[in-house]
């Protein structure tokens, strides 16, 4: 009865199984669990291999991974081509697969390629003696404050001085301590040695730039390295926009603006002008440009008006009319050669401020010759005030 018994009979098949790997017989099961494992890991990246390629073909093309919509996302056209050209381990990917583990989705792929990036240019920062962190609050389409944390730093192996966007992280308040905390304990997160941040650089809001008890001076508190430098071409630009104190000119660059978007409304519309440029108050160096190519454009732009007035709409011509009364006023034209011609001279500056290999000498020498410019008009005003005239007034004799 002992020897026919159930327990009997497990225990006397353990010990023949332990006296077999003992033996080296048999192997164990850990040796089994080794062993199949890159047998696993294997088949997982196989299965991975084409999502992942399709990802790549996408960054090393310039292509979006989805578009306005799913049904004409660049991704998944390339998986549905694969699929299509006989791609059989992705095949059985999506048919074995469960629905929360296809790899796919926009979540996964933003997480683990932000990760994944970013995981790489933290460490090659964290090899650099040294390095600057640049900051600055915007909103998302879903109206979240986020703040963007970019590094600056320089490259020994490219010779570069090198500026590369970390992140985003929301802002649930936006009071000087939570921001400051955000900086460094997402910075912290992400593993990024604060003790060789030796720079801070933010926009000149008070917020940020303030010498008392302000974001840059909380950081530079708890690492003295950080120094606070201020965005030179954003201090430019605030220079700029206070020309929009008087009306003229605020007028002016509203109506700029206003038929730039005009234009931008329909193709027939783009087609009689060709292409301008959209204005943007925050994108410095496009805003000069947009006004360098209206000015250029302007007569198209003014002979165009009259041939979609005719042309549209009840609406259309309405606004049509508006645009062709603001445009051709004499005070109009005399503003916008005013803007034109500063601004023409200051497209540059802005564009090398901006740049991510500064040039300091050719930086200074442009900004020179700009002050020397302005001082050379205020003593001959009344010369430069006639050939803006003159140029005026062969924009408005040509209408």
């Amino acid at each position: 009865m002992h020897m026919n018994s159930k327990w009997h009979k497990d225990v006397i098949e353990k010990s023949n199984n332990f006296i077999s790997v003992v033996t080296n017989k048999t192997k164990s099961v850990e040796e089994f669990a080794n062993e199949n494992l890159p047998k696993l890991v294997q088949t997982n990246r196989a299965k991975l291999k084409s999502i992942v390629s399709c990802v790549l073909f996408c960054a090393l093309h310039d292509l979006p991974l989805r578009g306005e919509t799913n049904s004409n996302a660049v991704f998944d056209d390339l998986l549905q081509f694969r699929l299509q050209s006989g791609d059989e381990t992705l095949w059985n990917r999506f048919e074995g697969a469960p629905k929360n583990a296809t790899h796919v989705s926009h979540r996964t792929q933003n997480d683990l390629c932000a990760k994944v990036l970013r995981n790489d240019l933290i460490n090659t920062i964290n090899n650099r003696e040294s390095f600057s962190v640049l900051a600055d609050k915007s909103m998302d389409i879903a109206g979240t404050e986020q703040l963007s944390l970019s590094a600056r730093y320089f490259d020994h192996a490219t010779n570069v001085v090198r500026e590369d966007f970390l992140g985003f992280t929301p802002l649930a308040r936006l009071d000087v301590k939570h921001i400051s905390n955000t900086i460094i304990s997402t910075l912290s997160a992400w593993e990024l040695n604060l003790d060789n941040m030796v720079g801070q650089g933010y926009d000149e809001c008070s917020m940020m730039a303030g010498k008392i008890g302000r974001v840059q001076m909380i950081i530079a508190e708890k690492y003295p390295k950080a120094h606070f430098y201020r965005c030179a071409s954003h201090r430019l630009n605030l220079v700029v926009n206070d020309l929009n104190t008087l009306p003229e000119f605020r007028k002016a660059i509203g109506t700029i603006k206003e038929g730039i978007s005009f234009f931008w409304g329909s193709k027939q519309r783009k087609v009689l002008v060709g292409n301008l440029q959209k204005l943007c108050e925050t994108r410095w160096s496009e805003k000069h440009k947009s006004i360098r190519k209206f000015n250029d454009k302007f007569l198209e732009i003014v002979e165009a008006l009259p041939i979609l007035h005719k042309e549209g709409d009840r609406e259309t011509s309405q606004k049509v009319w508006q645009l062709y009364c603001t445009l051709t006023s004499p005070t109009f034209i005399l503003t916008l050669k005013v803007i034109a011609k500063y601004s023409a001279k200051l497209e540059p500056v802005t564009n090398i401020l901006q740049s991510v290999n500064i040039n300091l000498l050719e930086v200074s020498e442009h900004i020179q010759g700009i002050v020397k410019m302005l001082l050379d008009d205020r003593e001959n005003v009344e010369a430069e005030f006639e050939m803006i005239m003159k140029s005026a007034e062969s924009n408005y004799s040509a209408l």
